[in-house]
């Protein structure tokens, strides 16, 4: 549902796509630089999927879902400031 998406499609695939935007800026392998740009086409279009249809199903959802959905939001930013400190 809702949670999935947003937590694979709109944070983890966002962060995956930014690493291998890093790794290849880096340079530190010419081949390795050269497959990200495949990796990287292929996560923007699995975080395009979760900007186009998330928001219709926030639309749907009641006021409790939409509170559930925000702490939802929370704890994962949470999950992904902790891990980046670790």
């Amino acid at each position: 549902g809702a949670h999935r998406i947003c937590g694979m499609q709109l944070m983890i695939e966002t962060i995956a796509l930014t690493l291998f935007q890093t790794v290849r800026k880096k340079d530190v392998e010419p081949v390795l630089s050269e497959l990200l740009r495949y990796f990287e086409i292929d996560e923007a279009r699995h975080i395009a999927l979760g900007v186009n249809y998330l928001p219709s199903m926030i639309r749907r959802m009641n006021k409790l879902e939409i509170v559930e959905m925000m702490l939802f939001q929370l704890k994962m930013m949470i999950y992904v400031v902790g891990s980046l400190r670790a």
